[in-house]
């Protein structure tokens, strides 16, 4: 329950953090916190939004070395559009398929391996990700973006 507290004192505190970071945290099982948040959501009428994926593409983004404001502003722009194309994905994928696409125009030295360990996704879900986004990054990132 204390962990659960910290969710929401985090999320009403603009400090974000997901439910796996959470139960990382405290090393409880991810199940056992959301089961906790449900409670003190029925008990208390707890309504948030899902994590912002602009604080999750500025935490993975500093995470693999991408810490350039150019750089993770970047990543939040393609990170908006991906959300806007495919609802419904889970936040974490977007993330990391947004740092993989910026990155491999602005940072090749950074790994989809990297990138997918961070974020907690496998490349798998991050490549089915690229295959269905429709995005031109390359139009999409202005010249002073790159290095």
């Amino acid at each position: 329950m204390v962990a659960a507290c910290l969710y929401v004192g985090c999320r009403k505190e603009s400090a974000s953090r997901t439910h796996k970071e959470i139960s990382q945290t405290f090393d409880i099982p991810k199940e056992k916190l959301t089961k906790c948040f449900k409670v003190l959501d029925k008990v208390l009428a707890i309504k948030m939004q899902p994590v912002p994926i602009g604080e999750l593409v500025a935490r993975l983004c500093h995470s693999v070395g991408m810490k350039t404001e150019k750089h993770i502003e970047a990543c939040r722009t393609v990170a908006g559009i991906l959300n806007d194309e495919q609802q419904g994905r889970n936040p974490n994928s977007i993330t990391a398929a947004s740092v993989c696409l910026v990155a491999r125009e602005v940072a090749p030295e950074v790994k989809l391996s990297d990138i997918c360990s961070q974020a907690g996704i496998t490349e798998g879900t991050v490549s089915a990700v690229l295959k269905a986004q429709s995005i031109d990054v390359k139009g999409l990132l202005r010249k002073d973006v790159k290095k």
